[in-house]
């Protein structure tokens, strides 16, 4: 049982952390394309 509970919180932890990099991604191309804009 540990051992599977250990598997599923480090893919939890793994598709919070992508999902978290790619807003972040997605936040600094928005602002990338503001700043061309202006």
């Amino acid at each position: 049982m540990p051992f599977q509970v250990g598997i599923i919180v480090t893919l939890v932890v793994f598709v919070i952390g992508a999902g978290l990099l790619t807003a972040f991604a997605i936040r600094g191309i928005k602002n990338e394309d503001k700043q061309a804009g202006k």
